[in-house]
């Protein structure tokens, strides 16, 4: 932190501060905050409204906690948990941009996963993992 604002550097001073988890805690409280303002009176706006606020009053506690060890494996498990998610369509996002000029084929004998240049015929394709040589149309 900088100079400019010694009240704030007072009142952060032990403090956990932000980190990723405590981020996406604050943004998801303001997104399930929404739907609480356009539901304004019924019973369903209520409930968004309170996990709105529990969302939040929990990323404002871990960024004012002085608890680090805990605040830390929190944010470790959720780091895990989200590339977990995230590992899913890793990859997905070339394989879809790359469609129209390549093939996508796994080897049979270990199941690597391998692209080809597409309308090039039937082609002899070797698996750079285990050299398996395999026969496909592109």
């Amino acid at each position: 932190m900088n100079n400019r604002n010694p009240f704030l550097k007072m009142i952060m001073a032990g403090r956990y501060g932000l980190d990723r988890f405590s981020r996406f805690l604050l943004i998801s409280g303001i997104i399930v905050f929404i739907p609480s303002v356009v539901l304004y009176g019924k019973l369903i706006g209520d409930f968004f409204r309170l996990a709105a606020v529990l969302l939040a009053g929990f990323g404002a506690f871990r960024i004012f906690s002085r608890n680090f060890e805990k605040r830390i494996a929190e944010n470790d498990r959720y780091l895990l948990a989200r590339n977990r998610v995230t590992g899913i369509f890793g990859g997905k996002k070339d394989r879809v941009l790359t469609q129209n000029d390549y093939r996508y084929f796994n080897c049979p004998e270990c199941g690597a996963k391998m692209r080809v240049p597409k309308y090039k015929g039937k082609i002899m394709i070797t698996c750079p993992k285990c050299g398996h040589e395999f026969q496909r149309k592109t």
